[in-house]
């Protein structure tokens, strides 16, 4: 459990084996395997920090403006094997808004990969396929897209009747045609 109020606390993770050792333990107590999921999009939202042991990781802005294939897969094979080796099976990531109004909180929060559709989705598939091989279920997400939004939705309702473009979908439709996205989360 990682739950804080919204003004920023140590939270209750300590190190990897504190956070291993809990994890076992739920699954131990558990007739029925139990998911076990995390936010760990990478930079900013990043629940298993440098500061607990845990290794660095860039945001997807980050590596969206590298923009390089390799550099994609080694960060996404390194976030899934930290995932899987402490005992998380759900990661509430890649994120495939797009970013198209630089205003906006998921932008601001350097979040979003790219304005282009086709490279969030060539990179989403490396992650997604990074964490599939380590038996990590990514949750992709925003969907329908948050990329134009004005507004945080952790604080409201962020209206994009007059922003949201169908270009947005483009990401969730390629994933879906290559079969290759097990999971999305809807905006909240």
């Amino acid at each position: 459990v990682n739950v804080t109020s919204t003004h920023p606390t140590s939270h209750n993770i300590h190190s990897p084996k504190q956070v291993r050792g809990y994890i076992t333990a739920l699954q131990s107590i558990s007739e029925i395997p139990l998911f076990i999921g995390v936010d760990q999009e990478g930079g900013q939202v990043n629940r298993l920090k440098e500061s607990y042991g845990f290794p660095s990781s860039k945001s997807w802005t980050e590596l969206g403006q590298i923009n390089d294939i390799e550099e994609t897969q080694s960060h996404s094979n390194n976030m899934a094997s930290t995932l899987s080796d402490h005992g998380f099976n759900l990661n509430f990531a890649p994120v495939l808004d797009l970013s198209v109004n630089p205003d906006s909180f998921i932008a601001k929060k350097e979040r979003c990969f790219s304005n282009n559709p086709v490279s969030v989705s060539t990179h989403a598939e490396l992650f997604i396929l990074s964490h599939l091989a380590q038996n990590v279920v990514p949750v992709c997400k925003h969907f329908p897209g948050q990329g134009s939004a004005g507004r945080d939705t952790h604080v409201g309702i962020a209206d994009v009747t007059e922003t949201w473009s169908e270009t947005e979908l483009i990401p969730y439709q390629t994933l879906i045609d290559n079969d290759c996205i097990p999971a999305i989360m809807t905006s909240h």
